[in-house]
């Protein structure tokens, strides 16, 4: 009798633990949840790039530009990112008297917590987070030129608006 009760509780247990949702189904639900939450205008409040040395050789450097000074340090306003539902997305640049500089097209999509962007001529992928009405971004990424993506670059992004404000 201890030998059949043993059993059921192995097998019981077993059963229990292989129901849970995969790595695959994981992903996926947290992608839908992303996919969700990233429609809306975004603009920049934090960037940090910590750039590795130029093949080994050199000091490493930190380049960081907060909200607050990001006018002053690069004469421009912080720029924003517009997520549509229909998976596009358009970025602006504007220079301290709102005139725009430049802007962006592409499609993004989202794949467990990795957000994708792809415009005509580049492909871009960073790790993100939502919380709280912030999206942070972290990538590697070849940020001075040296050809190799081993620069961290890190983006902290605040919610202004679930609709485009360009």
């Amino acid at each position: 009798m201890k030998l059949i009760l043993n059993s059921f509780y192995s097998l019981t247990l077993l059963t229990l633990l292989g129901c849970g949702p995969s790595a695959e189904e994981k992903n996926q639900q947290n992608a839908q949840v992303l996919s969700e939450q990233i429609p809306g205008t975004w603009q920049i409040t934090y960037m940090s790039v910590k750039i590795e040395s130029y093949q080994s050789v050199g000091k490493d450097s930190l380049f960081e530009a907060r909200e607050e000074t990001w006018e002053n340090q690069f004469q421009v306003k912080p720029f924003r990112m517009f997520f549509d539902k229909d998976k596009k997305y358009h970025q602006t640049f504007r220079g301290r008297d709102n005139s725009l500089i430049s802007e962006y097209f592409g499609i993004w999509k989202i794949n467990g917590d990795t957000l994708t962007l792809t415009q005509s001529d580049q492909t871009l992928e960073y790790k993100i987070d939502i919380n709280n009405g912030q999206i942070f971004m972290t990538s590697l990424m070849d940020w001075d030129g040296d050809q190799v993506e081993d620069d961290t670059y890190y983006a902290k992004q605040r919610l202004i608006s679930k609709r485009s404000v360009e």
